[in-house]
This record gives C-alpha cells, structure tokens and sequence, in this order.
C-alpha cells in the first residue's frame, strides 16, 4: 500500500471576480468553497456545441480549498512546503497549475517580485526557490546537493488549439566544500 507520501494531492483556489465579471453583475456565490469540497453553479445555462446536457450544479471533492481572499504564503505552507520537504529528503516533485484563461494560475505559480509587494504576494516559484538555496545553506556542511528544477509554461492558442511550449527555465546548483552556491 502507497503511504501518503506518494499521493497525488488536488487543491482549488478561487479568485476574486474580475471587473467585467462585477459588471456582467456575476454572483460570486456562483463558487462555494467548503473544506475539501467544492460546488460550482452553471451560470450560462445554455446550451452549446460543447456542452448538451446542462447541469444546474457540479460537485467536487479535493484535498483543499482556497476561498478568493487566500494569500500565496497560505497556498505555499499548504501545498508545496511539504513536497519541498520531501524534495530536501531526495524525493522528486512537482507542482501542476492548471486552469482556463484568467483563472489565477500566474498569480499563484510567479506572483509578484518581492520588490513590488509583500511576502504574501510571492508565487509559489519564487517562495520554493528561497526554501530550497536556504536549507541547501544551512546544510551544505551535513550533506551535498543536487539542485535541478524546470519551471515550463503551456500556453493554447485558440485558433491553432496546439500546446506551444513558451518558455523553459532551467536551473542547477551545487555546494562546494567552502559551503558555496555555484
């Protein structure tokens, strides 16, 4: 039997109306968020070439939930604080946004620089990095490191509706026996 270690775990957050949507005069009750479950009302109740058989409401279980008004520091404890855990302790990991346009997704995983806002607005990139290069810092006399992480974005493009992959980063470090980062 897999131990909780190895499970995939799934976590919602919301994100508050943007102005077009405050406009269009949208419910923001239209999302109700309540521990480990999540309800979604069918605002359009329409029909489409998509979508023939309309549902009043869907119902989801998840790990977690998020309301609009979660910061990025609660996500990061939450969510990736602990895979960094298990990182630091020789596991692999990732992390996977996923979501339509304007949903939040670059918010969450980039946010803002530490220079623009506080430390709540932080992406959880950024926030990951810092606890990685500082517990590689406070360790390196203890243990060697080997620091490999990719951050891809996939970007659909309406017209085409091919993934196009937009950029790639790549980032490796090691410690020499001076305790350096290189």
């Amino acid at each position: 039997m897999a131990s909780n270690a190895n499970l995939i775990r799934v976590y919602v957050r919301a994100r508050p109306l943007l102005k077009n949507e405050k406009s269009q005069k949208i419910d923001e009750k239209f999302l109700s968020l309540d521990g480990t479950h999540v309800e979604l009302q069918n605002i359009l109740r329409k029909k489409s070439q998509y979508i023939d058989n309309i549902q009043s409401k869907f119902q989801f279980t998840v790990d977690s939930t998020f309301d609009a008004e979660a910061t990025n520091q609660q996500v990061f404890n939450q969510t990736t604080r602990p895979l960094i855990e298990r990182v630091l302790d020789g596991y692999n990991g990732t992390v996977f946004c996923y979501g339509a346009t304007n949903s939040g997704k670059t918010h969450t995983m980039i946010g803002k620089l530490q220079s623009e806002i506080n430390q709540n607005a932080i992406g959880l990139y950024t926030q990951a990095a810092e606890m990685i290069f500082q517990r590689v810092n406070e360790t390196s006399q203890q243990r060697i490191y080997l620091v490999s992480a990719s951050f891809i974005e996939k970007q659909k493009k309406e017209e085409s509706r091919n993934w196009e992959e937009s950029s790639i980063i790549q980032i490796s470090c090691s410690a020499n026996n001076q305790s350096t980062i290189y």
